[in-house]
Order: C-alpha cells, then sequence, then structure tokens
C-alpha cells in the first residue's frame, strides 16, 4: 500500500446504477496509507439499529474521501438500505470523488435538478441553483452523494438533521469551534450514530466498542444517541 497517495482528477461520464459491480479491492488499496484498508476491512459489524431503512450521514471536511465511511457503513447491521451522504468541504473534489468510484469499478448515475431558494429580507428573492447529485451502489446499499462546497458552521445552520454523523481528520478545525460537538449532537436524529477518529467522549453517547487504533489519533470513537 502507498505511502503517498496521488490523486488525478477525470473527467468521467456516468455509466448508470450497476447493483452487481462490486469494488476491486486490490485497487482500493492505492487510496489508503500503509495497513489502513485492512484493518478498516477486519473491522467488526456494528450492530445497530435504524428506525428506517433510509438514513443520512453528514461528513464534514470529506476531501475527496468517499471510501472510508462507506467501508464503516458496509459494516453496520441491520443491513442499511439507502443512505443519503452529504459530503461538505471548503474545497471542490466531487469530481475526484467520482473519478475513485470509477477507479475502483464502481459505476454511477449522475442527476441534475433546479433548487430553489426563497429569501425574504424587506422584498422577495429567489435564487435558482442546479443541484448535483450521484447513486450507486456499494455493496447492494444504494447511495446517494450530495457534495456541498461550504463552510461546516454555516451549513449546520441550514441543515435539519441526520442518522449518522462521520468524521475523519477534523480536530483542527472542529477545535476552532468550541460548541462545534454540542451542535453536531443536537442535530443527530434520536438513536443516531456517530463515528469520528476524535472528540465527543463528553457529550452523552453511548459507546460501541471499536479498536482505538483506527484513529491517528488514538481516540477513535463510536456511540448512539440515546
Amino acid at each position: 500500500m502507498p505511502n503517498l497517495i496521488i490523486l488525478e482528477e477525470k473527467e468521467i461520464l456516468a455509466q448508470g446504477l450497476d447493483v452487481s459491480k462490486l469494488p476491486n479491492q486490490e485497487i482500493m488499496k492505492n487510496y489508503f496509507f500503509d495497513d489502513e484498508l485492512e484493518m478498516l476491512q477486519q473491522l467488526a459489524k456494528i450492530e445497530h439499529t435504524f428506525s428506517t431503512s433510509e438514513v443520512t450521514l453528514l461528513y464534514p471536511g470529506c476531501g475527496a474521501d468517499i471510501l472510508t465511511p462507506l467501508l464503516y457503513l458496509e459494516k453496520i447491521s441491520p443491513r442499511v438500505g439507502k443512505v443519503r451522504m452529504v459530503c461538505v468541504d471548503i474545497s471542490d473534489s466531487f469530481k475526484l470523488m467520482k473519478t475513485i468510484l470509477h477507479e475502483v469499478g464502481v459505476t454511477f448515475a449522475d442527476i441534475k435538478e433546479a433548487e430553489k431558494k426563497v429569501k425574504r429580507r424587506g422584498e422577495e428573492v429567489v435564487e435558482e441553483r442546479v443541484v448535483e447529485r450521484i447513486q450507486f451502489y456499494w455493496k447492494g446499499i444504494l447511495m446517494e452523494l450530495y457534495f456541498h462546497q461550504q463552510n461546516i458552521a454555516r451549513f449546520l445552520h441550514e441543515f435539519a438533521s441526520f442518522d449518522i454523523y462521520f468524521e475523519k481528520c477534523f480536530r483542527i478545525m472542529k477545535d476552532r469551534m468550541p460548541e462545534y460537538e454540542t451542535v453536531i449532537y443536537d442535530k443527530l436524529a434520536q438513536g443516531g450514530l456517530v463515528i469520528s477518529d476524535s472528540g465527543f467522549s463528553q457529550v452523552g453517547l453511548e459507546k460501541i466498542e471499536v479498536d482505538s487504533k483506527l484513529s491517528a489519533y488514538g481516540e477513535m470513537i463510536m456511540g448512539r444517541k440515546k
């Protein structure tokens, strides 16, 4: 496995949904450091039952890392049927994510639709923008990926709630926002799940046993909101 990961953005054409397409394990090694992938693949089942078969996952500061949360999702038991994966980052890495999916052998469908926002401040203003998302299957789970190029603090003001909060290598950023973990906990749905490589020890989560070595900080935490 590489000690240096080189990402090259490519123009990838959507080839549609195909539940039979499985990720190539050898090529996936190119996107992880050292023995990181092997450790993730040995992750034990995450015994957690959601109240619905469709859940929303929030991943702030995602960069181009689309694979790591998918490896955790496939371990959740009972299996989730559909996941709305909301990725937020100040840099636009959406094309890189699509490139990585293509490289590991997973096809996707590209969906674009207009979204209207109405703001009232003295007078009515209607903003319209095109929102792009992709759909793909990851080992039988239907994924719907939304990418938002935005500051996470600003994004959270408008984002209602989510069922899974996923975090990796985001500690420096959230340290600048003292109330960040409390805000995340408050917006996490009842019975929701936190998977993070740092923090969240003081917000009242019911802990789920997980290997601390899965975190570069040695602080891996997994827990549910009671």
